[in-house]
């Protein structure tokens, strides 16, 4: 997917997004009815109906820190943050077995007021309309995970060998399926539903990382996949369920070993993926652990190769959907910056989004990790405390808003087919930019100017001001083209609820009003250098103009000459094709040309941020 190359790419992004103001933190979503389950259709993932693309985070700490309710204000302090920068799902634990604050403190016997500190994270994941990923045991030693199971059942006089045995040992198995059981049927002292008829609840993991050292061609654990994936489903046929896999290959296709690390840790991406119960395949990726040895451009070319080969595999062999459930970068690596960071979770955001806008199976990424300040103790190098880390905010708020803004496309497009529409109504080369540009920075107040009736662009404010709980101002200067837009909006797309049309001469529109965050003009519009000069004059501080045009950059740099302000850059933006950055000339030159990019001149008046689009059309 070209991971590599698009380290580079990404970075002009990130410099783009760090001039945009970091959103608001956002109040609790108010939910007025029951969400739904997310859903699996095919090789993707939808929720009411629609396609459901997301971004998310790790926050494997949340229940031992609430069953502390001194301390529950840091799961609010995170869900809050996540919500602000447009996450939607988590992935965290359901377990923590005989060890400190442990949840299940032997088989059987469990620690209520640890089990209510997930109940309160249940709660407020709720609260923030942020979907929850449970995951049942560890791997490792941590938080107990297999290891403790062996123990308790050796400690009980069962004859058990190691650790690989809790795989096979009746006893042992028996011990896991009490505690799954235990959890889904919980009822929530707070919600008062039941873990399995909660919708905030997206899946269940059986495992974080199975691994089985005594059998490295994954027929082991493809044994007790396949056992307790029934059992659970048994238990809940209404959530999703995964494995929990990192994604190395084994013995069933062994071609695909190539793929791997170097080494095997006896799973089967393949094989265990096929299962019928498991509804979505998952892939963590740690090239700077798993390569340590290696230089960061033969680990960035690994990265591009894991994705790439298990994107094609989800779609080509498993038919499911496919989430990088883990990924990030340590602060503990050699060398390393934030922004180092950034671009590295922009490379991996990037392929990710790509897939999803290609009709491919990668349906969302979940960082590792994110934390409350003064936590500390809980980092581990990887960690991102959203509040502390504004740039790092700002490259997940992007692909947040993006992948919402690409779900709402997919909703239309389905809209469109089921009507019977023939016509194109997205564009995707630079609209999911405008889109997340306006929602990003949470734009209460999006106003357009458009004389070709609804455009990409104003289904793609829309969608921000969906969003964001804004509104949008159509200014038409026609009432044919009021007409056209308003009964588009209301007919095809039900976006009606946040736009509005107003009639008249838009030089003179606009003057009303005085708390404009988002404009965009149309550069058909005759007027539409005049309409430009007029709102840099408002001076509305933070604002963001975007111009969309077919004309050269130069008569833009005509408008500002002599204002107290400079052309700093000019971004290219060949969607899909990568990032390029050139500079504008102290004349305010442009070469002209004839390519599918979209240009953002960037300006900076008096404070405000000023985004002109101009489209070339290719050469035929």
């Amino acid at each position: 997917m070209g991971f590599t190359s698009n380290c580079i790419h990404v970075a002009i992004l990130v410099l783009a997004l760090a001039l945009v103001s970091r959103a608001r933190v956002l109040d609790p979503v108010d939910h007025s009815s029951t969400p739904e389950f997310v859903r699996i259709q095919g090789s993707q993932f939808v929720l009411r109906r629609s396609t459901f693309l997301f971004n998310g985070f790790n926050a494997y700490w949340m229940m031992t820190v609430a069953s502390d309710p001194s301390k529950r204000h840091q799961v609010t302090e995170v869900f809050r943050d996540a919500s602000a920068a447009g996450m939607s799902v988590c992935r965290t634990w359901a377990f923590a077995d005989g060890s400190s604050n442990a949840l299940l403190l032997s088989p059987g016997t469990y620690d209520e007021r640890v089990f209510q500190g997930l109940d309160f994270v249940v709660s407020e994941a709720r609260r923030f309309n942020i979907f929850l990923i449970l995951s049942f045991v560890n791997n490792y030693k941590d938080y107990g995970g297999r290891p403790q199971y062996v123990q308790w059942a050796r400690n009980a006089g069962v004859q058990v060998n190691n650790d690989d045995d809790f795989y096979t040992h009746p006893v042992v198995k028996g011990y896991y399926r009490n505690h799954v059981q235990r959890v889904i049927t919980r009822i929530n002292t707070i919600t008062r539903v039941a873990y399995k008829d909660e919708p905030t609840i997206m899946a269940w993991e059986l495992m974080n990382e199975p691994r089985c050292e005594a059998d490295y061609s994954g027929r082991t654990v493809n044994g007790w996949v396949q056992e307790m994936a029934s059992f659970v489903k048994s238990i809940d046929n209404k959530h999703l369920l995964e494995i929990g896999m990192e994604g190395f290959y084994g013995d069933t296709m062994p071609e695909k070993k190539q793929f791997n690390p170097g080494y095997q840790v006896g799973t089967d991406f393949i094989s265990n993926h096929l299962i019928k119960e498991i509804d979505f395949a998952t892939i963590h990726a740690y090239p700077d652990i798993w390569l340590a040895k290696q230089n960061e451009e033969a680990q960035n070319a690994f990265m591009g190769r894991w994705m790439e080969s298990h994107s094609t595999d989800a779609q080509t062999i498993l038919k499911k959907p496919l989430v990088i459930a883990e990924f990030g970068k340590s602060s503990k690596d050699p060398g390393f910056t934030s922004s180092a960071r950034d671009l590295y979770m922009g490379a991996v955001y990037s392929s990710i989004y790509k897939s999803a806008r290609n009709g491919g199976t990668l349906g969302g990424g979940l960082v590792w990790q994110v934390l409350a300040q003064g936590m500390q103790p809980y980092g581990d190098g990887y960690e991102i405390v959203l509040a502390d880390n504004p740039t790092t905010a700002a490259v997940i708020s992007r692909q947040s808003h993006a992948m919402a803004a690409l779900s709402h496309q997919c909703k239309i497009h389905r809209q469109a087919g089921r009507q019977g529409s023939t016509r194109q109504v997205f564009e995707p080369e630079c609209m999911e930019f405008v889109s997340a540009l306006a929602a990003g920075r949470q734009a209460k107040l999006i106003v357009e100017i458009t004389t070709q009736g609804i455009t990409p662009l104003t289904l793609a404010l829309a969608v921000a001001a969906t969003q964001t709980g804004g509104h949008l101002i159509c200014i038409v200067p026609h009432k044919t083209t009021k007409n056209i837009i308003s009964n588009q909006l209301k007919q095809h797309f039900e976006l009606d609820k946040v736009a509005r049309i107003v009639i008249g001469d838009p030089c003179q529109v606009i003057k009303h009003y005085k708390s404009i965050d988002f404009a965009v003009i149309d550069g058909k519009y005759e007027d539409h250098l005049r309409l430009f000069k007029i709102i840099i004059d408002m001076k509305q501080k933070g604002s963001v103009v975007v111009v969309n045009s077919k004309v050269c950059r130069k008569s833009f740099g005509e408008v500002v000459k002599g204002k107290r302000g400079s052309v700093e850059s000019v971004v290219s933006f060949p969607f899909g094709q990568g990032m390029e950055l050139t500079r504008m000339g102290s004349s305010n030159s442009c070469r002209s040309g004839k390519s599918r990019r979209f240009y953002t001149v960037e300006e900076l008046i008096r404070q405000q941020k000023i985004y002109l689009l101009c489209q070339f059309v290719p050469i035929m």
